[in-house]
């Protein structure tokens, strides 16, 4: 009896967990967000769970700053950020998010962000330049600033 429960705990953890984790895409942050960030080094990137991002980087790159230009938006203190992400279009460097528009998991970084990214990056232009599919719907890479009208 315990090994036939044992193999169909193992049975469905294959079926309905592991298998489809490893084939499916539930956050958008795979190999088209690991290109453009290695592709695009002078670039800034404002995600809402940048820990999934820099742990890929970590392991393709072998270096543990893969990614010095991914920032978290969960945490950040307003004033600050706002003033900072003026020095950052001021200057003529791309910014890019993932926070903005399309499907958003209920995860850790919804969890403890909310709705706070939205607010964060309102005073600025935004328009979306990539989308990735994921298992739930797109997920949008959208640029901040910095566009002509």
């Amino acid at each position: 009896m315990p090994a036939a429960l044992g193999t169909a705990l193992l049975s469905w953890n294959l079926a309905f967990g592991l298998v489809p984790a490893h084939l499916l895409d539930y956050t958008g942050t795979g190999p088209a967000l690991r290109a453009r960030v290695m592709g695009q080094p002078s670039a800034w990137f404002l995600l809402r769970d940048p820990n999934l991002l820099r742990n890929q980087l970590h392991y393709y790159t072998g270096h543990p700053n893969g990614a010095p230009r991914v920032v978290g938006l969960a945490g950040q203190d307003a004033a600050v950020f706002r003033a900072w992400l003026a020095g950052r279009l001021a200057a003529g460097q791309l910014v890019y998010t993932d926070a903005l528009g399309g499907y958003r998991p209920l995860d850790r970084a919804w969890l403890t962000q909310g709705e706070a990214a939205q607010a964060l990056l309102a005073e600025w232009p935004t328009a979306p330049v990539d989308s990735v599919s994921t298992f739930f719907g797109p997920c949008y890479l959208t640029r901040v600033g910095g566009l002509s009208h």
